[in-house]
């Protein structure tokens, strides 16, 4: 995995924001999205662009969350005091096994 990319590049570029689409442009190709990013993305989306929107999120693969990432993220949760999608966000990004498609 290149990049575990975070919603806001994504919200970003869908936005028409210059310097995002130009990001992905150049780095899209083996990066990952996460089911967290897939939740914020959407819940943002207007149901005029919902179907635009996830295609643009199926083009990534994409990281799910399983009993292994609910166990560490929690334990990251307890250390840290960290929120519950960044604990997933950064177990994600260190997990080393192949994501799946978001499909």
């Amino acid at each position: 995995m290149r990049f575990l990319l975070d919603s806001t590049v994504l919200i970003d570029a869908l936005n028409g924001v210059d310097k995002a689409k130009t990001f992905l442009r150049e780095n899209a190709t083996g990066s990952s999205i996460s089911v967290v990013t897939v939740n914020e993305v959407l819940a943002g989306s207007p149901a005029s662009a919902m179907s635009d929107h996830e295609r643009f999120l199926d083009q990534f693969a994409c990281l799910g969350v399983d009993i292994f990432t609910a166990k560490t993220s929690a334990a990251l949760r307890g250390k840290h005091r960290w929120k519950l999608a960044d604990s997933i966000q950064a177990t994600l990004a260190h997990d080393t096994r192949p994501p799946a498609r978001c499909r």
